[in-house]
């Protein structure tokens, strides 16, 4: 459904939403603050920065997908064919194992985001520096959110991967003999 949206919506949509998430967090974890207390002003300006950078990111990829795909419905069903593993009927083999094979190479430096989160999260965690400019972020609570983020990004990978090399395999199979 979400990229069935047009690019704007989908901006305004992705801003909106991380932006309220981090505003969250940031009242959550606030250091001497009371629970839920109105946050600062540098923790809205930076939930607003961090929003902007979002959503931007993700109004490109999507921008990018359709191009490469062709189109929001071929983006869909590429989608629908990861995560269910089952191929639709009338398919170019060709051109869908060069979706497969842009799709590996895009993901290939994942794990070294994964490892970057990682490195952030134990150098809060041990130093107990804070590498963030928000005022209200304590480093046990960064050090968890990095880790947390290193874990999810691996596991991301890790499961794309696995999605991919089953939907080649499905690709493979349905390829009619030469």
């Amino acid at each position: 459904m979400f990229y069935r949206f047009p690019l704007a919506a989908m901006f305004a949509v992705s801003w909106g939403v991380m932006t309220v998430i981090i505003l969250a967090i940031f009242s959550v974890v606030g250091s001497e603050a009371a629970l839920w207390e109105s946050p600062s002003s540098t923790d809205v300006v930076l939930a607003v920065v961090i929003g902007i950078f979002f959503g931007s990111v993700v109004t490109c990829s999507a921008r990018r997908e359709r191009h490469h795909f062709g189109g929001v419905e071929n983006v869909v069903a590429y989608r629908d064919a990861l995560r269910t593993g089952s191929v639709p009927t009338p398919i170019d083999v060709v051109r869908w194992t060069d979706w497969i094979n842009k799709s590996r190479a895009r993901i290939r430096f994942q794990p070294a985001v994964g490892v970057l989160f990682l490195v952030l999260g134990l150098l809060n965690l041990f130093t107990g520096r804070v590498l963030f400019p928000a005022e209200s972020v304590q480093p046990l609570w960064l050090a968890a959110m990095h880790l947390l983020i290193a874990a999810v990004i691996v596991f991301e990978w890790r499961t794309t991967v696995v999605r991919l090399d089953r939907l080649r395999a499905r690709l493979e199979h349905s390829r009619p003999p030469a």
